[in-house]
């Protein structure tokens, strides 16, 4: 029988710095046990830019979701060979990389619909982009994730509606 989920969302700004950003990710990560939460969400980007999944900011995220035995996400843009991508991850309470979510749609190009990209400006809009919103079934329940501007388009929502999903968090 699934109970009710307890969630913590965590405003968390690096300043330019993802560094300092994991080195605070304990105090949260104690405090979302102690709230009694099932998951700890940090924001997009903040474990860093162009890295992969074996970089020491990474590695430090999941040891701290085994340490505490607790769900995590957190976003960074990760390395895939000379391409990247805007990915949240996902952490089981033993410290697994459960999966990762990969942005839809790239927020490019000049307002208020950023699109089309400018040219030679915008690289998110050339790096790889997901192409499914995965649903990812936790023990207290299947979960969606948005990031960015995926958020923006109702269709997002529903195709994680559709598969499944009975929360959606939006990593912003």
């Amino acid at each position: 029988m699934k109970h009710q989920a307890g969630i913590t969302m965590v405003q968390l700004t690096d300043d330019g710095n993802a560094d300092a950003a994991v080195e605070r990710m304990p105090r949260y990560f104690e405090e979302a046990r102690q709230a009694g939460s099932d998951i700890v969400v940090f924001p997009e980007y903040v474990l860093g830019n162009r890295i992969s999944t074996q970089h020491p900011r990474v590695q430090r995220f999941l040891a701290l979701a085994r340490e505490h035995g607790i769900y995590a996400i957190a976003g960074m843009v990760e390395t895939h060979g000379d391409k990247w991508a805007t990915t949240a991850l996902v952490a089981d309470r033993e410290g697994n990389l459960l999966g990762r979510a990969m942005k839809s749609h790239p927020a490019c190009g000049p307002g208020p619909h950023w699109w089309p990209p400018m040219a030679g400006s915008d690289s998110e809009a050339r790096g790889i982009l997901g192409h499914q919103f995965k649903v990812f079934h936790l023990d207290f329940g299947p979960i969606g994730i948005l990031q960015c501007y995926d958020g923006y388009f109702p269709e997002s929502w529903g195709c994680m509606s559709f598969e499944g999903a009975e929360i959606v968090l939006w990593i912003n």
